[in-house]
Formats: structure tokens, C-alpha cells, sequence
């Protein structure tokens, strides 16, 4: 890969990557640490507090064992599935990720046209450093957009419409972040945005900038300060009231909770514990999803029950699909910008 030269931030790098032998996610994070700044990195890479369930989010990988079947006939594949209506190439998705001009210029931009280029949705999130209008206008496959509510909730209301004139396909809510989680390592870097880098979706309402603190992380100040943590389940009938399109209900672990999200409308749900980022100690994703039976009663057949987190390799997708869950490779936990080539 391109070395940066040392004077010049992460940010301001062009995305490119050379044809260096990466066979897997696990490589591309090395590489990855090797070339981002250390507070980059860490943004990416970290977990909260003793970071236990950013751990146990691949280690449940290693528990599951799959049960193969011989003699049957594999000789025409396909992994080719639908989500929400939107036809796909296989069952991973983009998750929502903030920040991508952290690791390269192109940012956003070079995750849309990636997840293009692989046939899957790229999910936006609300704290992008590229416009949502600049991702979709980039976009050849389908773009959902994530969204966090803010206190000021007419601003909340101009970002959703404006979405939905962007051609957004769906709003993913997400819904287990009413505070951030203590992240040491952003803590211990007091994480803010470099210069030249805002909340992109926010600066028209004034919500673009994140300061460096005095003590503690910049974006756990800006969560505290701007997000709403008064959101409840009455407010997912005000969402749905002003967005026509699917809203989706993102960090669920409990099967009373995914049921609760349908009856109040959600057409989803994402079964993801924010990449251990938010509450040490909360299940592992693929463990949230449990037995085949608790899955079953997880949602009715007619809402989806995509899943979020520990996904570094091909074969831990395998035992997801296995599973008949839906996989989302995002970049907080694999940042470097060979996204252009393949999806954090």
C-alpha cells in the first residue's frame, strides 16, 4: 500500500491501495494500523471500556460448529438474496459507520461505489464527513441512511427529508446509543475531527463540528450535548410519520425488544450490540441470535433480522449464512481504504 508521507494526516490520503497479498480482513487491520494515525485507528478499532464484548463478538464465531451435509449437488451457486425489496448480490450489507475521511479523501464516497461494485447496500451513516447527496449521486446500488435522533428534532426532520429526496431506501434507526460508550482509547486521545473534517449531514443546521475537549472524547461530548436521550418506542410512529420509506430498527439483543420494534412499525430489525463500542458486557451478536428456535420467534417471517458485528472472514459469514442471518461488513473495525475494492 501507499505509504502516507508522515507530515501529511490520514485524512488528506488519496484511497489507494496496491495489489499486496491480503487474503482477509485480519490483514487488512494490520495494514490498516500500520498507515492510519494512531487516533484513527483507534476511533476504528476500539471498543468500550475493558472492550470484552469487542472481543467476544468474533470469539462467538469460534463456538459455533457447522454441521455440513455431503452429496449434494453445489455445482450451480447462488447468494443472491433481497432486503427490503432491494435485490443483492449475497446476504453482507454495509453497516453504518462514522467518520470514513478518517482513513482516506474519498471517504464515503469510495464505500458507496465499493459496495456498488459488490452488488450491496451501503448504509449511510448520519455522521458522515460527505453529504448524503454527494454518496447517493455516487451510488450505483441501493443507499440506506442511518439515523440518530437529535434533540433538536427539526433538524432531525430536514436530514430525513433530505435523504428521501437523495433517493435513500430505507432509515435505519439506531437505537442503542442514547449516550456513547466509554471508549478509553478515545478518551486517552481526547478524539476529535481534524481540521477540514465535519459531520457533513449537520453543518446546515449547525451540528457540524467536533471540538477537542478539555478532558474526555470529543464525539462522547457531542453525543451528550446534541443527541436525544429521551428516545422511546412512542417515537418510532413520529419517524414513521414523516419518512415514507421502511424505517429499520438497528441495536437490538433481546427477541422482546425485535418483537416490540415490529408492533410498533419497524419493517426491521438489525440484531447488533453497536460493535461492543456501546455497553461492555452486552452479548456477542452471533449469540443475541441464539438456537434456530429463539430465532424463529426473534420476528415474524415478514420483517428481517439482519445482524452486526465480528465479521473479519468469508468463513464466520459462512456460519451466519448458515444461520440464515444476514451479515454486515462494515469498517469501524477495518478501516483501510481497499474498501474501494472490497467493504467497517
Amino acid at each position: 500500500m501507499r505509504q502516507l508521507p508522515e507530515h501529511q494526516p490520514a485524512a488528506a490520503a488519496s484511497c489507494y491501495a496496491s495489489r499486496v497479498d491480503l487474503i482477509n480482513l485480519l490483514e487488512l487491520e494490520a495494514q490498516a494500523r500500520a498507515k492510519l494515525s494512531p487516533m484513527a485507528y483507534d476511533y476504528y478499532a476500539s471498543g468500550a471500556h475493558d472492550e470484552l464484548t469487542l472481543r467476544d463478538n468474533m470469539g462467538a464465531f469460534a463456538r459455533v460448529l457447522l454441521h455440513y451435509r455431503v452429496l449434494v449437488d453445489v455445482s450451480a451457486r447462488d447468494l443472491s438474496t433481497t432486503v427490503l425489496g432491494h435485490r443483492v448480490s449475497m446476504p453482507v450489507l454495509v453497516a453504518p459507520t462514522a467518520f470514513h475521511k478518517l482513513a482516506c479523501a474519498d471517504g464515503e464516497l469510495a464505500t458507496v461505489r465499493a459496495a456498488g461494485a459488490a452488488g450491496t447496500v451501503m448504509t449511510l451513516s448520519s455522521l458522515s464527513n460527505t453529504p448524503l447527496e454527494e454518496v447517493t449521486a455516487a451510488a450505483t446500488g441501493p443507499v440506506f441512511f442511518q439515523l440518530y435522533v437529535y434533540k433538536d428534532r427539526k433538524a432531525t426532520e430536514a436530514v430525513v427529508a433530505r435523504a428521501e429526496a437523495a433517493g435513500c431506501g430505507a432509515r435505519v434507526l439506531t437505537v442503542d446509543a442514547p449516550y456513547l460508550g466509554r471508549r478509553e482509547r478515545d478518551v486517552r486521545n481526547r478524539f476529535v475531527l481534524p481540521a477540514g473534517l465535519e459531520v457533513a449531514n449537520m453543518i446546515p443546521a449547525g451540528y457540524g463540528a467536533i471540538t477537542r475537549p478539555t478532558a474526555d472524547s470529543g464525539l462522547a461530548a457531542y453525543v451528550s450535548e446534541l443527541l436525544d436521550p429521551s428516545l422511546s418506542w412512542k417515537d418510532l410512529a413520529w419517524l414513521r410519520s414523516i419518512t415514507r420509506l421502511p424505517v429499520v430498527v438497528k441495536g437490538v439483543v433481546r427477541p422482546d425488544d425485535a418483537r416490540r420494534a415490529v408492533d410498533h412499525g419497524a419493517h426491521a430489525v438489525v440484531v447488533s450490540n453497536h460493535g461492543g463500542r456501546q455497553l461492555d458486557t452486552s452479548p456477542a451478536t452471533l449469540d443475541a441470535l441464539g438456537s434456530r428456535r429463539s430465532r424463529s420467534a426473534l420476528v415474524p417471517s415478514s420483517s428481517g433480522a439482519p445482524s452486526s458485528g465480528g465479521w473479519p472472514s468469508p468463513g464466520r459469514w459462512g456460519r451466519a449464512a448458515s444461520w440464515r442471518c444476514c451479515a454486515k461488513s462494515s469498517i469501524w473495525r477495518w478501516p483501510w481504504p481497499a474498501v474501494r475494492a472490497s467493504p467497517t
